[in-house]
């Protein structure tokens, strides 16, 4: 009995081994994560998001160890390989970190909860969604082994790119505007940030939506074409074609209610740098350039001084970038 027992323990420890393990040094992983957060918390008395980030640090290197070669044993030792493995296993732990940052800040910060119970409630979150990215990571790099062929390898790498371009993004853009969280500052840039670009968009979606009520309940078509509260008195059409009408991304502006509208602006001003970035690779693509030059050229292109620059003192601005490539990509197509 005490065999049979014991062998069925084994079959069940074999058939479920990738899972077991995961979960075992999932545990360690989220240990060894609370150890540096409290220890350099509590014992060196640095703030909370720094101890995070360098916990967080500490915990990546272990997890990725351990995934690599116990977890999903990949023997895949080639430079270039682990490298890939590295970049897709880091950057999936970026995204994580970026939404346990945020949850941690909002937590504190907003909702004015204790540090400690929020880390280990938002721990919960975390571990469930390393699960999904790393059994998706690892799961494409154990049948990259397996393929034969660069014509195969080629088409995994181009299904992948978009991946690995977000979550670069993802990483970069939390690097480059981390003062701004340590500061708590915004992106409004005090003269034309706040008296143009933002309340020229408040004014647009509130402006749409008065016309669109208007027709809804009272069932007449009203476009109001001036307003004396704008200046000393403006044509309004005129104001907001050079502000917003013709970018229909300010459309979800329409959408959102006052209160969550600099949320709003601070995410567009983020997802055009981001957009801007696919419409140049897909550019690149075109013109049959590498997919190595095609990531650091989109890199380069997208956080260029100019964009950095704009994107928090003129944020319209850089509207540009993704409007020059999308006019390139439809060049190709005509000619």
């Amino acid at each position: 009995m005490g065999g049979y027992m014991f062998d069925k323990i084994i079959n069940l420890y074999e058939k479920y081994k990738g899972i077991i393990l995961y979960g075992i040094f999932g545990i360690l992983t989220t240990v060894i994560n609370f150890v540096l957060y409290f220890l350099f918390v509590n014992l060196f008395s640095v703030n909370y998001l720094i101890s995070n980030c360098i916990a967080w640090i500490g915990a990546v290197i272990f997890a990725f160890y351990t995934n690599k070669i116990y977890v999903f044993e990949s023997k895949n030792n080639e430079l270039g390989n682990v490298f890939k493995e590295f970049i897709l296993f880091t950057g999936s732990r970026a995204f994580t970190f970026f939404i346990e940052t945020l949850l941690l800040f909002l937590g504190v910060e907003l909702l004015k909860l204790n540090n400690g119970i929020v880390k280990i409630a938002i721990a919960v979150i975390v571990v469930i969604l390393n699960y999904v990215f790393t059994k998706f990571v690892f799961k494409n790099n154990i049948q990259d082994i397996k393929i034969v062929g660069k014509k195969t390898e080629k088409r995994i790498w181009y299904k992948n790119y978009y991946l690995i371009y977000t979550i670069i993004f993802i990483i970069a853009c939390f690097i480059i505007y981390l003062p701004f969280i340590f500061e708590g500052k915004s992106f409004f840039y005090n003269y034309d940030g706040v008296s143009q670009h933002y309340n020229s968009l408040v004014y647009f979606g509130k402006y749409i939506r008065s016309i669109i009520k208007n027709l809804l309940l009272n069932h007449q078509l009203i476009i109001p074409m001036w307003d004396l509260s704008v200046g000393f008195g403006q044509d309004i059409l005129t104001s907001l074609n050079y502000y917003s009408i013709g970018d229909v991304l300010d459309i979800l502006f329409v959408l959102t209610p006052i209160k969550f509208s600099s949320y709003m602006y601070v995410f567009l001003i983020l997802f055009r740098m981001f957009l801007s970035g696919i419409c140049f690779s897909l550019y690149c693509f075109k013109m049959k350039q590498s997919k190595y030059s095609t990531l650091v050229g989109t890199l380069c292109y997208v956080f260029c001084g100019y964009v950095i620059f704009s994107s928090i003192r003129h944020p319209f601005f850089i509207k540009s970038n993704v409007i020059f490539t999308i006019n390139f990509n439809l060049e190709l197509k005509i000619f």
